[in-house]
C-alpha cells in the first residue's frame, strides 16, 4: 500500500478509515525525522498463535474485531492472519519530486517487496491483478528492491495466484510521475481496478 503526500500534510480522506492509526502514523513519518521509517516484525503473531494452539478460533477473533472495525476492513485482517506470507512488515516516507509517499509493502526482506490481497471471488481477480502488480512494483522502486512478489488469494476456492517478476523501474517512475496529480492518478488507478 501507498499513500500519497502533496505538499506539507495532504492526505486522503479515506486513508484514516483503512487502518485504525493509519493517519497519525502517516504525519509522524512524513513529519518527523527519526520516525521516517519502522519495521514492524510480525503484526499479528500472537493471534496466529493461538489459532493454532486452538485457543481461539477464527470465529471468535471474528467476532471481537467486529466490536472495533468495519466487517470489510476485518475480513481483509483475518486475510492475513491467515493466509498471508510472512514478511517483516516496512513503514517509510520516501520523497519523489515534489511529494511525499508513504511506502508501507505487506512485506519485505533484501530481495522483494511483497503485496498481499484477497478477493472474494475469481472474476475480482482480473481487476486487482494489475492494480497489485503495479502498487508492488512502486513499493519495490522506492523501496529499493530489485523484486516484486504479488500474492492474489480467493477467499470463495482458498486458490492463491502468485506473481514474481524483476522490478520495472521504467513504469514505476510513470506511475510515480502521475501522482504528482492525485485526481488523474487516482482516475487511472480506478480505471484499472474496474478493468478499463
Amino acid at each position: 500500500m501507498a499513500w500519497l503526500a502533496v505538499g506539507n500534510l495532504s492526505v486522503y480522506a479515506a486513508l484514516a478509515k483503512q487502518e485504525p492509526r493509519a493517519k497519525e502514523q502517516f504525519e509522524k513519518l512524513i513529519s518527523v525525522p527519526e520516525h521516517q521509517e519502522f519495521i514492524e516484525h510480525d503484526t499479528y503473531r500472537e493471534w496466529r498463535e493461538q489459532i493454532a494452539e486452538s485457543e481461539l478460533t477464527v470465529n471468535q477473533l471474528r467476532k471481537e474485531l467486529l466490536t472495533t472495525h468495519e466487517a470489510n476492513f476485518v475480513d481483509g485482517m483475518l486475510d492475513r492472519v491467515m493466509q498471508a506470507q510472512m514478511y517483516p512488515r516496512i513503514r517509510a516516507a520516501k520523497e519523489y519530486g515534489k511529494l511525499y509517499i508513504v511506502v508501507a509493502p505487506d512485506g519485505i526482506t533484501d530481495d522483494f517487496c511483497y503485496e498481499f490481497r484477497a478477493v472474494s471471488k475469481p472474476k475480482a481477480l482480473k481487476r486487482q491483478r494489475e492494480v497489485m502488480r503495479e502498487l508492488a512494483h512502486m513499493d519495490a522502486y522506492l523501496l529499493q528492491r530489485p523484486k516484486v512478489f504479488v500474492d492474489l488469494y480467493v477467499r470463495s476456492t482458498g486458490d492463491h495466484e502468485y506473481i514474481k517478476e524483476p522490478l520495472d523501474s521504467a513504469g514505476a517512475e510513470n506511475m510515480l510521475d502521475h501522482a504528482g496529480r492525485p485526481d488523474v492518478w487516482m482516475a487511472n488507478w480506478e480505471a484499472k481496478r474496474r478493468g478499463e
